[in-house]
C-alpha cells in the first residue's frame, strides 16, 4: 500500500507527495516563499486570485514541470515568457457536473468546474487526485459540493478550505464562523464519509477563523476525524 504525505504551505497551499513525484496546489502565490520543484512534479491552481497564483513565481520556479489551471492562468503565463505551451495544460469543465479527467503517467486528476466562495465569480476549478488506491479532494477557494458524483464518496481526505464571505467581508466574527464551518463539516462528513477532513486556509492567513476556535467548536461536539494543522509542514500521512 502507497503512503502519500500531504503538507500544507500557508493560506490554500499544499504540498500532496506521491512516491517519487509531488503535486503542488495554488503553492506559487503573491503571499509565500516559492517551495523547489522536482522533474516530475505537477503544478496546480485552482484560479488566478493572488493569494493562489503568481505567475512570476511559478515561470521562476518551473523546469518544464506540467502546469494545471483555469483559463484565466494561460495569459500571464504565456504573454512575453518563454515558456514552453506543452507544459501548460488550460481546464474548465462546461458546467459543474462535467467533470473532466485527465492522466499524468500513474495520477488520475478529476477538474470540477466549482464555485468561488465569494460572488465575484472568478473561473474556479477543485480536484479529485486519484493515486492507485487513495482518493483526496481539494476544494481551492470552493467549500460546498453543488454535484452528485460516486467518486467524492469515502474520500481518503477532503483536503477543505475554511473560508466565509462573511468573515471576510468584516461582518462576522472568527467564533461565529468556526461554528458554521463545523456544522457544515459534519454535514459532509454525514453525507461523503471521508476519512480525513483537513482544514486549509489557515495558517499564515488573516482573513479567516482563528486555529483555537474552530478547535474548541470540535472539542465541543461529536465530529470526527477533523485535523485542523496549526503550522506549515506538518506532514499528514495517508
Amino acid at each position: 500500500m502507497s503512503i502519500i504525505k500531504i503538507k500544507l504551505l500557508g493560506i490554500g497551499s499544499l504540498e500532496i507527495k506521491f512516491e517519487d513525484f509531488s503535486v503542488f496546489i495554488d503553492a506559487f502565490n503573491n503571499y509565500l516563499t516559492p517551495p523547489k520543484l522536482s522533474s516530475k512534479d505537477i503544478v496546480l491552481f485552482s484560479h488566478s486570485d493572488g493569494d493562489h497564483f503568481s505567475a512570476p513565481k511559478i515561470l521562476n520556479s518551473t523546469t518544464n514541470n506540467l502546469i494545471i489551471g483555469p483559463p484565466s492562468i494561460a495569459y500571464p503565463l504565456l504573454a512575453n515568457t518563454s515558456l514552453n505551451p506543452d507544459y501548460l495544460k488550460i481546464v474548465y469543465p462546461p458546467n459543474i457536473s462535467s467533470p473532466i479527467e485527465l492522466e499524468v503517467d500513474k495520477l488520475k486528476i478529476k477538474v470540477y468546474q466549482t464555485k468561488h466562495f465569494i460572488d465575484w465569480e472568478p473561473d474556479h476549478i477543485s480536484f479529485l487526485l486519484k493515486y492507485k488506491e487513495k482518493k483526496i479532494y481539494i476544494t481551492g477557494d470552493s467549500h460546498a459540493f453543488y454535484f452528485e458524483d460516486p467518486e467524492v464518496y469515502n474520500l481518503d481526505a477532503l483536503v477543505y478550505s475554511l473560508v466565509i464571505k462573511d468573515m471576510v467581508m468584516g461582518k462576522m466574527c472568527s467564533r461565529e464562523a468556526s461554528n458554521l464551518h463545523i456544522q457544515e463539516l459534519g454535514e459532509i462528513q454525514e453525507r461523503l464519509k471521508p476519512r480525513y477532513i483537513i482544514g486549509n486556509h489557515l495558517i499564515n492567513c488573516d482573513w479567516t477563523v482563528n486555529v483555537k476556535d474552530i478547535k474548541n467548536e470540535i472539542e465541543g461536539r461529536e465530529v470526527r476525524n477533523i485535523i485542523i494543522p496549526e503550522f506549515c509542514y506538518e506532514e499528514l500521512l495517508l
